[in-house]
């Protein structure tokens, strides 16, 4: 069985959520050992209790801080990466890849990138604070082992800088 864990800043019912959700509840439970791992305050509770009641195994940190984490110092963070023994990794968002890209496991790190950082980090920060966040993402990403763009636009600019990088388009939800 392949033990698989989830990282998302926080678990909620929009955007990147959609995806990790998505992804959790479409694996075949007989092949994965799903874990979700959630970094800061903000989990939508009836989400949380929706994926243990279906198996999924959630572990949501309470210590960390974002500038540390940003930093890459997130010993919560690594903790239960290490007592997990996870074989895959995923991470979703900045802070998740940071923090994975700083650690010293043999797990395989992958990471899916759900917008193009050059525009909507400049849109969200700013000049001098998207350069910062960008160039702290760009070093990340590069020590992970691939990096998933959710679009071929996405990965038309991340290609130019990302020898790891692929994509796959992102889905829609089926009509229930």
């Amino acid at each position: 069985m392949v033990r698989i864990a989830y990282v998302i800043n926080y678990i909620v019912k929009n955007g990147p959520s959609s995806v990790v959700l998505n992804l959790i509840n479409n694996l075949d439970k007989a092949e994965y050992d799903i874990s979700l791992i959630t970094l800061f305050d903000g989990n939508d509770s009836e989400v949380v209790s929706t994926m243990k009641n279906n198996g999924v195994a959630v572990y949501e940190c309470k210590t960390l801080n974002r500038m540390k984490c940003l930093l890459g110092q997130g010993k919560e963070f690594a903790d239960v990466v290490e007592k997990g023994h996870f074989d895959i990794l995923h991470t979703h968002g900045i802070i998740p890849d940071i923090l994975s890209s700083h650690l010293h496991t043999a797990t395989k790190r992958i990471t899916t990138l759900h917008n193009n950082m050059y525009e909507d980090y400049l849109d969200s920060y700013g000049y001098a604070k998207s350069r910062a966040f960008i160039a702290l993402h760009l070093s990340a990403l590069k020590k992970l082992d691939k990096c998933v763009c959710c679009s071929k636009s996405v990965y038309d600019v991340m290609k130019q800088h990302l020898p790891n990088a692929l994509f796959i388009r992102n889905g829609i939800e089926p009509a229930q």
